[in-house]
């Protein structure tokens, strides 16, 4: 009877433990998270006047916890002038097109831009694609997304910077200083251009009521490209005459260049002042019916007949001394 129970005893001790067993998650750890870094994320060759070549270097990091490896290569970007007779990407060289990096290191890209006489002055652009290569894919390391870094490319040589705008849009008529004024820039020239400049609202005295800065954003133009500039304003004092106000855009280049300018007007009027307006508009008419009112009493009271006296009766003489 005792052994029978020790054995009922001893199964139910398995069958707990069993179901402890099956009750405890199983923590699954996952690979450590990694990425591809490169530094700079952009890329400037310019060659200087007489530059037979230049070159530029990028870093990039594996913080993978295993190595990768990848490919560079250099393509060309629809950006650039169609009439480039020669395409850059035939002359920028690579230090390695593949290299492999082992976790938590970094290495070293050199990149070269050799002149030609087919290299056409100003600014193109091209892109450098870094991807992993097919053999890099490891433990805890996917298939790495291509990057593409811009590579802008500068010949000095017959460089040409210019910059015009093509179209201010500041309003004909306004109740108050304008929040927004749209400023087109387009690049005229032959090298990538960054617009630079300020907006300023004067009343009809010539005193500041507003200004704002010209593409804060610093977005670049490529040659022969438009692109349209919102340029907030703030209110420097509150408009307050009525009339014509003057919008100055001051444009440029930055640095050393010479800044151009344009100018827009628009008419200001208040509410308050249509409200004067108008109240100085019915108090005219009030006075000018009230002038009238009393010009015509005037009239009729002067106009208005005395006594009457009968043509027919005869009159009575008056003796000086006698009483009547």
């Amino acid at each position: 009877m005792q052994r029978a129970a020790n054995s009922i005893g001893r199964g139910l001790a398995v069958m707990v433990l069993a179901v402890l067993l099956m009750a405890t998650p199983v923590r699954v750890h996952a690979a450590p998270a990694g990425t591809i870094r490169i530094a700079p994320a952009a890329i400037r060759l310019e060659l200087d006047h007489g530059a037979d070549s230049v070159v530029s270097t990028i870093a990039i990091t594996n913080t993978y916890a295993a190595p990768v490896s990848v490919h560079l290569s250099v393509e060309r970007s629809d950006q650039n002038i169609a009439s480039s007779p020669a395409d850059p990407t035939t002359l920028v060289s690579l230090s390695a097109a593949d290299m492999t990096i082992p976790a938590g290191q970094s290495a070293n890209e050199v990149i070269t831009l050799r002149d030609s006489k087919n290299l056409s002055p100003g600014s193109q652009v091209a892109n450098l694609v870094v991807a992993q290569s097919a053999a890099g894919a490891s433990a805890g390391v996917g298939v790495l997304p291509a990057v593409r870094l811009p590579i802008t490319i500068i010949k000095d040589d017959g460089a040409i910077r210019s910059l015009g705008l093509t179209n201010v849009a500041s309003p004909r008529f306004t109740m108050g200083v304008p929040a927004s004024i749209t400023v087109t820039a387009k690049n005229t020239g032959n090298v990538i251009a960054i617009p630079r400049g300020t907006v300023r609202i004067t009343d009809a005295r010539g005193e500041l009521v507003g200004q704002g800065t010209l593409n804060t954003a610093s977005a670049a133009l490529q040659p022969g490209s438009e692109l349209a500039i919102p340029v907030p304003i703030t209110a420097i004092t509150d408009a307050r005459l009525p009339g014509t106000y003057t919008v100055a855009v001051s444009y440029g280049l930055g640095g050393d260049a010479t800044d151009k300018t344009t100018d827009r007007t628009y008419f200001f009027i208040a509410w308050w002042h249509i409200a004067i307006t108008l109240l100085a508009i019915g108090l005219l008419l009030y006075l000018v019916r009230s002038l009238k009112r009393v010009a015509s009493y005037m009239r009729h009271f002067r106009k208005r007949p005395g006594p009457s006296v009968d043509p027919n009766k005869p009159k009575r003489r008056i003796l000086i001394g006698r009483n009547a």
